[in-house]
């Protein structure tokens, strides 16, 4: 560093007698600009303003400046100095290339932040709020400009914080995949946004056995972000112990017992406010957690008409218990109306069956059985009556895909499905006729039942679909069964079948899956 000779114009005139100079050395040797060489010293910035190769224009709050600011924010010089956003509120004063005054013009201009400065030299110069007080104090790689104000890093919108941010790009990648930024820039709602790392990204990614890649092709990704966000502005000085509702329609734990944690991850910066809200930085990553498996339920869109039979059958309560675990299998709104099209019945038809809570029961096993923990063949659920498992592709539920696995609560899991699981007929007695069905998964156009009940007028034979519609109802005569009857399937869609045969005042029942 050079120290310089420089004479007094007013209060801080600053002009050197040695051509050999930087921008920091116009600040560094000015009596007026103590705070800001100590910040720029203790940033490792005074480096990069003494750097000869390239240029900058500095506009330089000086000491009165500052004390003005510390006296408005009611802190303190140590507390500046101590600010992790220390670094970037001073490059937010910084240019690059040269700017002298004549140059200046009414508009924004993008600072070293990556954010904007907002300059009027309608009457003199501003700088956002603050004053040019001395321009154009040169320097061999560009000129410093004299303000009387601290300038404070403004973003448009809270998505411009992540997105400004070297450390939240994965954050960044995530909101613009899940097609959320749009949604967080709107200027008429405020948020408060808690913002994850990349390092806090790669620690739970690390944790869950996953990349970033598996997060970006979560189907539940927009829901992981919106537990990240909460409605209004909340500053760290609002924060308070106890639970805070995000958009995601789930809970959070904020403790503010020992700095500030939002559920299991520390606030590591805080109050980075942006015109339509505030980000705090985490060191981890907010999993949305459901207080009961009803919860799951309640907050999702495509689960109303689930919802509201469970509500109509009186079943929330009993779903709500914490002693108990459950494992639901919850067909969505889509897989509710097709069942309901596929039997010519409307909702309120459904909620006003007799079956309703059966219905609904036959969709919940005891315990909780994540996707890891299941295996193909029968089980039973809490209404009594089996479901069958098979995982020869992807996860069926009788009829039904699994389209999303694993959504834990405090009380079991649930799995998304994509179809109603219909009750097995009422009055079949399981096993009770001496009859077989083959193959079973189908082979072909055709199966084979085959059966040794005496009768003497024949037996009856009906294709239930995994909807509970009947796709073909065949008698045949006690020597076809008796020889084998071949029963064709050639225009039945892949899944789960009920295969219902009636001998005289018996009946009978047995799964089919259709390949």
């Amino acid at each position: 560093m050079k120290k310089l000779l420089y004479f007094t114009l007013g209060v801080s005139t600053l002009t050197t007698l040695n051509a050999q100079t930087s921008v920091f050395d116009v600040i560094e040797s000015s009596p007026s600009h103590t705070i800001l060489e100590t910040a720029l010293v203790q940033e490792g910035l005074d480096v990069v303003l003494d750097d000869l190769t390239a240029d900058y224009t500095v506009f330089a709050p000086d000491d009165a400046a500052f004390g003005q600011f510390f006296s408005d924010a009611g802190i303190t010089a140590a507390d500046l100095l101590a600010d992790p956003k220390l670094t970037n509120t001073l490059l937010h004063h910084v240019v690059g290339g040269v700017v002298l005054s004549t140059s200046l013009m009414n508009g924004e201009v993008t600072t070293l932040s990556k954010l904007d400065v907002t300059v009027d030299v309608t009457s003199g110069a501003k700088i956002d709020s603050a004053n040019v007080t001395l321009a154009d104090l040169p320097a061999d790689n560009g000129a410093v400009h004299v303000i009387d104000y601290v300038l404070l890093p403004t973003y448009d919108d809270v998505t411009e914080v992540v997105a400004t941010s070297a450390d939240h790009t994965i954050l960044l990648t995530a909101l613009q995949t899940a097609g959320l930024v749009t949604t967080l820039q709107d200027m008429s709602a405020d948020f408060t946004v808690f913002a994850p790392t990349d390092a806090a990204f790669g620690q739970f990614l690390s944790d869950a056995g996953m990349s970033a890649a598996d997060l970006l092709a979560d189907p539940n990704l927009a829901k992981i972000l919106l537990h990240h966000v909460v409605s209004g502005t909340v500053l760290s000085t609002s924060l308070s112990n106890g639970e805070v509702t995000t958009i995601s329609g789930l809970d959070v734990t904020v403790d503010v017992s020992s700095g500030a944690k939002i559920d299991s991850a520390n606030v590591v910066v805080a109050d980075i406010l942006a015109d339509n809200g505030v980000v705090h930085v985490l060191d981890y990553v907010l999993l949305p957690t459901y207080d009961d498996v009803t919860e799951v339920v309640a907050t999702s869109p495509d689960h109303t008409i689930l919802l509201l039979a469970l509500q109509t059958a009186g079943l929330v309560a009993t779903l709500q218990d914490l002693s108990a675990d459950f494992t639901v299998f919850a067909p969505t709104d889509a897989a509710f109306n097709a069942f309901l099209a596929a039997n010519s019945l409307t909702a309120a038809d459904l909620l006003a069956s007799p079956d309703l809570s059966s219905i609904l029961l036959h969709h919940v096993v005891s315990g909780t059985v994540l996707s890891t923990g299941l295996s193909s063949g029968p089980v039973t659920t809490i209404n009594g009556t089996d479901v069958v498992v098979d995982l020869t592709s992807g996860v069926m539920i009788d009829n039904a895909n699994v389209t999303a696995a694993d959504i834990v609560a405090d009380n079991g899991v649930v799995h998304v499905i994509d179809g109603v699981l219909v009750l097995p007929s009422t009055g079949i007695i399981e096993n009770n006729l001496n009859y077989s069905v083959y193959p079973n998964p189908s082979v072909g156009n055709t199966i084979t039942i085959k059966g040794n009940e005496k009768s003497t007028e024949g037996a009856f034979i009906a294709l239930i679909d995994g909807a509970g519609k009947l796709i073909a109802n065949q008698f045949v005569t006690v020597n076809q069964l008796h020889a084998g009857y071949e029963f064709d399937i050639s225009s039945c869609a892949s899944g789960m079948y009920n295969i219902i045969i009636r001998f005289e005042n018996q009946i009978s029942s047995q799964r089919l899956v259709i390949r």
